[in-house]
């Protein structure tokens, strides 16, 4: 007796759903998208910190190209590196740089020296950058060091 009791429970169960309307649904969602003109940057002058005594210390070159640190380490005037970043008009844009790898005792730490969250005024502006030249045992000579520079639109 209770197989048919569930048999027909199960039977009336279905024949209400069904009759209740219940039934997959689906819908069209809608997607916006607006194009920008990609950041571009381009070096318009490497951080040049000119020629400086090999002895230990740090250099810091400050936003108007001046150089400070131990006394016998930072000899001349630098130069900031420059880099003209185009892209969309009015836009703002944030700007982060990080260091590259040290050289036989010689590593530079990059300093943005400029506005970190400028806005694309006529589609472009130029980012400023000084730093720190960081001398643990070098050796003369040349050295060409690298850094990063990420810019983003915000």
């Amino acid at each position: 007796m209770s197989r048919k009791f569930i048999t027909l429970t199960f039977s009336v169960i279905s024949a209400t759903l069904f009759s209740l309307g219940v039934t997959a649904e689906s819908a069209i969602g809608n997607v916006s998208v607006r194009l920008i003109t990609p950041v571009v940057l381009e070096e318009l002058s490497p951080v040049d910190f000119g020629a400086q005594s090999s002895q230990n210390g740090i250099c810091n070159m400050s936003s108007g190209g001046s150089l400070s640190g131990s006394s016998s380490t930072c000899t001349q005037q630098g130069q900031l590196g420059t880099f003209k970043i185009t892209g969309e008009e009015d836009q703002s844009v944030s700007i982060s740089v990080s260091a590259g790898e040290a050289d036989s005792g010689v590593s530079f730490s990059p300093a943005l020296v400029s506005d970190a969250n400028p806005v694309l005024t006529g589609g472009e502006v130029n980012a400023l950058i000084g730093g720190s030249l960081i001398l643990d045992d070098a050796v003369t000579g040349t050295y060409n060091l690298f850094y990063t520079i990420i810019v983003n639109y915000n």
